[in-house]
């Protein structure tokens, strides 16, 4: 799993397990009762846009990850090999008055 925001920093997760599911506190509203949770440990940290991480997306085989940021960039990264960087994208803007 990868999150990004207003820090600039992208985070690469891992999950390191489901733990059994458990009955609830019955203080504790449970549609079915039981409630469990994810257990998430971060293994990467990737700091290369200089502005607000806008948006992430996996390849299909999740060989690459590619990042937008209010920077102008799009970085795609060589997840098999973080913090590697296989290309840059710059963004250009130009503005016409009319």
């Amino acid at each position: 799993m990868a999150s990004g925001g207003d820090d600039k920093i992208i985070m690469i997760w891992e999950l390191k397990g489901y733990p059994a599911l458990y009955s609830a506190p019955t203080n504790q509203n449970s549609c079915f009762g039981k409630s469990a949770q994810e257990t998430w440990k971060p293994i990467f940290t990737l700091r290369s846009h200089t502005g607000d991480i806008l948006d992430l997306a996996w390849s299909p085989d999740d060989r690459y990850l590619a990042s937008a940021s209010v920077d102008n960039k799009i970085l795609i990264w060589d997840a098999l090999k973080f913090p590697r960087i296989l290309q840059e994208i710059q963004g250009k803007w130009t503005i016409s008055s009319t």
